[in-house]
């Protein structure tokens, strides 16, 4: 790969900072953690199923517990202001869940849970008896579900009751996740069927619903999600009305990371906005050019339109750059990334001891803080390379438009102004593309990181394919 660098100043002299080094391998460090609490049960020789069940779903309840310097996610092991929150959707999702389980009037919830957690845990420690057991779990699961959603729903009911909604966005929440988890954080169909569902259960109930706090976290969680799907679907969502952007956080301010989500709730409508336009400049096969295929009418107005998408376009992108500024002035003494020849070459940087990059490849110049600034860094990466992508296919068709035949006086003015950036945008999303990959060993080197890195990646792949 070619080095590039990225737009940041060199290495600042850094002010003091503590250094975590790792002692241990992060399997080492792993496998303390496990040990540390009852779930050393789970890697015991004796048959798993001759656990008694309440203990055992106990002690993995225990497991993901918050527990301060030492966890099974990211977020317990690194300093993190709280005005930031989680990089991992899925990591905020899960412990929304833990504060309903073990509630006796709910053992279908119990069993999803179940499932999830079970199913997270053997991953982990690459347990293959584990897999199988929430595996079955999510079998049986599945099947009250559907029970549950027939008796609770009836197919008139137009505004179900407030306390089904709630139960309904758990149940969901830990099902499509367990699927979501299973696939390693791939949006197959057996995750976007309880996807569908899940959105179409949020628009009936209601922005409101979700201000309590354990919803709000599973909804905060679940958009995070949500908007790498309705990017790849290039569709409109009803999360980016106003409604469902204020209602919900209303009783507590925002962290850093939902309001990035809030920016980048409105690109999926911009996205469709684009193949539309686009479709209407496409070449008919009949045809020798676009122009022929328009009066003279129509080609102001679809440049007119073309125009009013790259504004809209400039507006998100505006305050994505705005979003990142802030991000980086709030950490002024230190920078969130840098460039450099050397392994690790800088004490701003603070050292997971469980993911632990592998930075000896020389192609990967790019350091980050910690792996929580590199996972929503790489987010914020992604929501601008799509944007930039068709951003750039709008101004691509119309500057093919130079040259319109008259009695267009504007349309040469149009375009100038619609295309004028175009190279920019795409030194950009070029740019966009390289960090996006320059930061995967921050999140492939532990299980959570490769959730968050899949979508990303996949967005990247998509970006070199097309330019083939």
């Amino acid at each position: 790969m070619q080095r590039r660098n990225a737009h940041r100043a060199p290495d600042p002299a850094p002010e003091p900072r503590p250094v975590t080094v790792a002692a241990a391998t992060p399997m080492d460090v792993l496998q303390s953690l496990i040990q540390s609490t009852q779930a050393s049960l789970l890697r015991a020789s004796a048959s798993l199923t001759a656990k008694p069940v309440e203990y055992f779903y106990s002690t993995v309840l225990d497991v993901f517990q918050p527990k301060e310097h030492l966890g099974v996610f990211s977020g317990d092991r690194v300093p993190l202001p709280s005005t930031e929150g989680d990089y991992s959707s899925v990591a905020i999702c899960i412990r929304s869940l833990l504060p309903l389980a073990q509630q006796s009037a709910r053992h279908i919830l119990d069993i999803s849970i179940f499932s999830l957690l079970t199913m997270y845990l053997s991953l982990l420690v690459k347990d293959p008896k584990l897999t199988e057991m929430a595996r079955s779990a999510y079998t049986s699961a599945v099947r009250e579900f559907r029970l549950f959603i027939g008796s609770r729903f009836p197919a008139d009911s137009a505004y179900p009751q407030t306390g089904y909604c709630q139960v309904f966005l758990a149940l969901s929440t830990a099902l499509q996740l367990f699927e979501y988890v299973n696939d390693m954080g791939a949006t197959r169909s057996g995750f976007l069927t309880h996807h569908e569902g899940m959105l179409k259960l949020l628009q009936m109930s209601g922005p409101e619903v979700y201000q309590s706090p354990y919803l709000l976290q599973s909804f905060s969680g679940l958009r995070g999600i949500t908007i790498f799907v309705a990017l790849e679907k290039r569709r409109p969502i009803f999360l980016s009305q106003p409604a469902w952007i204020y209602t919900p956080f209303f009783y507590r301010p925002k962290t850093r990371r939902e309001i990035l989500h809030d920016i980048a709730l409105e690109i999926p409508a911009l996205l469709r906005h684009s193949d539309d336009l686009l479709s209407s400049l496409v070449q008919r096969p009949e045809e020798d050019s676009i122009e022929a295929t328009l009066r003279a009418s129509d080609l102001v107005q679809v440049l007119m339109a073309a125009q009013q998408l790259v504004a809209e376009f400039a507006r998100i992108k505006s305050d994505l750059e705005a979003w990142l500024q802030a991000f980086k002035q709030s950490h002024a003494a230190a920078p969130l990334y840098w460039n450099t020849d050397s392994v690790m070459d800088n004490t701003n940087s603070y050292t997971d001891p469980v993911c632990i990059p592998d930075l000896q490849d020389p192609k990967y110049q790019l350091r980050f803080q910690d792996g929580q600034k590199a996972g929503t860094l790489i987010c914020y990466w992604s929501f601008m390379l799509e944007l930039l992508m068709s951003l750039i296919d709008v101004q691509a068709a119309v500057s093919t438009m130079v040259g319109a035949p008259e009695p267009v006086a504007c349309a040469e003015e149009i375009i100038t102004v619609v295309c004028k950036d175009l190279d920019a945008n795409r030194s950009a999303a070029d740019e966009s593309a390289f960090l996006i990959i320059q930061s995967t060993p921050y999140l492939i080197c532990c299980l959570e990181g490769v959730f968050v890195s899949q979508s990303p990646l996949s967005l990247v792949r998509r970006y070199f394919a097309r330019r083939q």
